[in-house]
């Protein structure tokens, strides 16, 4: 399968690491409720990093939003078709998971700001640098400046955009030796330059031989090690995101030989509604057990382990009920032809 930035393609090892990707995250959140709610780590503490799920979120929407619209680059018109598509995919989900859990903390007398609220609905990054309602989308902020960015190179045009995005890259490099804050560190965070590896590695994708992807891949996967050092963010954030890269390469050439299974591309086709969902389950399953668990470590892994498993089942059921037949509904208003 030959993907290009002008025929979309689709791949079941994407939907796969995209899941393994939401799992990270999940089981991350578990160990953190574990320390925090039962005194307890969870697994000696083995899904401390799982938040580099995020890092592969970041390097798939950089390649998924270049292999399905850049053929869009320098084509003014096809901007309406575009906003919808990326409106409907995350929108509708976050705005209803956004009014129930808000809905839920005003029965309880929870405090929110008017400027939080709004910063939550419009995933924009609130002035005090707080987290969002649904606390996981704060990386929908990051998101959303990608599409928003995105839709002005369709609108200039790719030779235009190239020149800007050498100009963002030289920003974030300066931006490591200065002290920055408010919207100026947003558009300036390291996480941003992965959204542009995944960019590169559609680029890669389209114009090589698939043969040539396995060393290629395996060279940039090998950035991975280089990432564990953490010496300085954007560094850091650059070869999770290379590594990363390589593995996406890898993926595409390995699926051919190798069936990927059913169940980790279920779990791909429901991430995005599992890493929204999941956390407000999970804590309040995780509270409720604190009793029954006291200083029993057993009894606290045991409880950990049905949290998790019943936040993914709740994911998966939030994606099947809602997220999907939202999904299917938006169809009519984006035509895939265009």
């Amino acid at each position: 399968m030959n993907a290009s930035p002008s025929q979309p393609a689709y791949f079941q090892s994407l939907q796969a690491f995209r899941g393994l990707a939401a799992l990270a995250v999940v089981l991350h959140h578990a160990g953190l409720f574990s320390h925090r709610q039962l005194g307890q780590t969870f697994c000696a503490d083995a899904f401390d990093g799982g938040m580099i799920g995020v890092d592969f979120f970041f390097v798939l929407s950089g390649f998924i939003i270049t292999s399905v619209h850049g053929r869009d680059l320098g084509q003014p018109e096809r901007a309406p078709n575009y906003v919808l598509r990326r409106f409907f995919r995350i929108y509708p989900l976050l705005f209803l998971l956004t009014a129930a859990k808000l809905a839920i903390e005003l029965i309880q007398g929870t405090d929110r700001s008017l400027g939080l609220v709004l910063s939550s609905f419009l995933m924009l990054p609130p002035a005090g640098g707080e987290y969002p309602i649904i606390t996981a989308a704060w990386t929908l902020q990051h998101e959303a400046l990608f599409y928003a960015l995105f839709l002005v190179a369709i609108v200039i045009g790719k030779r235009v955009a190239l020149w800007l995005v050498a100009l963002w890259v030289a920003l974030m490099i300066v931006a490591r030796f200065a002290a920055l804050e408010g919207i100026v560190a947003f558009v300036l965070h390291p996480h941003n330059i992965q959204f542009l590896i995944g960019c590169g590695t559609a680029a890669i994708l389209a114009r090589w031989k698939q043969s040539s992807l396995v060393p290629a891949g395996a060279l940039i996967a090998f950035a991975l090690v280089l990432a564990i050092g953490r010496a300085d963010a954007l560094v850091w954030r650059a070869c999770l995101g290379c590594g990363f890269a390589g593995i996406l390469l890898l993926g595409t050439v390995v699926e051919r030989s190798w069936p990927v299974p059913a169940f980790l591309r279920v779990l791909g086709d429901a991430s995005y509604s599992i890493y929204l969902a999941h956390t407000p389950l999970l804590l309040i399953f995780v509270k409720l057990s604190k009793r029954w668990v006291g200083d029993d470590s057993i009894r606290a892994h045991l409880a950990i382990a049905i949290g998790v498993m019943l936040a993914i089942g709740f994911g998966l059921a939030v994606y099947r009920l809602v997220e999907r037949p939202l999904l299917l509904w938006s169809r009519r208003f984006t035509p895939r032809s265009s």
